[in-house]
């Protein structure tokens, strides 16, 4: 033909055949499909699937429109920022190093049984009750290397500490008392103050001495035989009183206070 334009492109179009626009070479080509006896795979120019999008689209890391490849970047992206690959973990800061969790942690019990109200053990039930102890009673075993406590542990309602004192008597005080008739008694001694008393018969005795409060007589009292003592706590010697079968007879005492 005289038109002077070269010649136009023939395109051999059979029954069934896909065609695609190829972007480099500017015309149209077959699109190759696998077919049965091996056929080959097949091939889409890059962008001509606008839903597959460019290899070179950018990157998508939030919540909004984009391409299959820029989405796929978008997630390459964000693991890469995150990926620790000296130790093949995934990174929660930048320290790399494990976090400890501070401030108020709540933990919901949800269907696993964390709390449970003990109410046998071994098979008996629980004593609850004080007094003595049962097959019931809880133990508590404390080691023998326990370490030494930081702070005193407390043994009343009054939230300090509460320091032990031993009371050491500071003081003695002794004496002699007889009783001059039977059957009359008499105050060991004046009022004094003690913490506690040994009360001796005299070794002279020849009867007997009983030993009480204000009310004590040969029918009611502590007996002691000659050379026999007894002794007792107490705040102060006028609470005792002493009385004798035998006229003159008596007791020597020692206190401390």
């Amino acid at each position: 033909m005289g038109s002077g334009l070269g010649a136009r492109p023939v395109i051999n179009i059979e029954q069934n055949q896909n065609f695609v626009w190829d972007t480099g070479l500017l015309v149209w080509v077959a699109e190759t499909q696998p077919g049965g006896g091996g056929g080959g795979a097949t091939t889409i120019a890059d962008g001509a699937d606008t839903a597959e999008g460019f290899t070179t689209d950018a990157a998508v890391v939030t919540d909004v429109g984009g391409t299959v490849s820029g989405k796929l970047r978008g997630l390459v992206k964000i693991f890469a920022s995150v990926w620790d690959s000296v130790n093949g973990r995934l990174k929660v800061d930048g320290s790399g190093v494990t976090q400890p969790v501070s401030g108020t942690v709540t933990a919901n019990q949800g269907g696993s049984p964390w709390g449970q109200n003990l109410t046998q053990l071994a098979g008996t039930a629980v004593d609850v009750n004080s007094g003595n102890k049962s097959a019931g009673t809880l133990r508590i075993v404390i080691a023998t290397d326990q370490p030494q406590l930081t702070n005193a542990l407390k043994v009343d309602g009054s939230a300090v500490n509460q320091p032990i004192v031993l009371d050491t008597p500071t003081g003695i005080t002794h004496g002699k008392t007889t009783v001059t008739t039977a059957g009359t008694r008499v105050a060991l001694a004046s009022s004094t103050a003690v913490k506690s008393v040994t009360i001796k018969a005299l070794v002279t005795n020849t009867g007997t001495i009983y030993v009480g409060g204000n009310t004590v007589s040969s029918s009611n009292g502590f007996q002691l035989a000659a050379g026999e003592a007894v002794s007792m706590d107490l705040s102060n010697l006028n609470t005792i009183n002493i009385d004798s079968s035998v006229n003159g007879e008596g007791v020597t005492y020692v206190a401390v206070s």
